[in-house]
């Protein structure tokens, strides 16, 4: 594995110990670090897109966001990288349906 992906997969692992009550690092050393958000509390209606391939490893935090909004809508590809590549026309008319309603 290349040092970058290393370095990649030790940063988010430390994040996701921090944000889901592991103890890898203070959040008031690291602001970054957010607690988390009270998703619950929201209400309004949410559409959510994400690819299994995003590079920045989106997809399981877009999943795991639109479980916990009431009414969210989650859609998943499994290829199309960050910017949905190759599903525009799908993306396309969800949004507009999304807003439409």
């Amino acid at each position: 594995m290349p040092r970058s992906r290393r370095a990649w997969t030790r940063c988010s692992s430390i994040c996701f110990q921090c944000r889901h009550g592991g103890s890898a690092f203070s959040t008031k050393r690291r602001p970054y670090l957010l607690e988390r958000y009270d998703l619950e509390g929201i209400h309004v209606p949410t559409l959510i897109l994400s690819t299994v391939d995003d590079r920045y490893g989106t997809y399981d935090a877009a999943r795991y966001t639109a479980e916990h909004i009431h009414g969210a809508r989650f859609i998943g590809y499994a290829t199309g990288g960050h910017l949905l590549v190759g599903h525009n026309n799908d993306v396309f008319a969800e949004i507009v349906a999304f807003l439409k309603r």
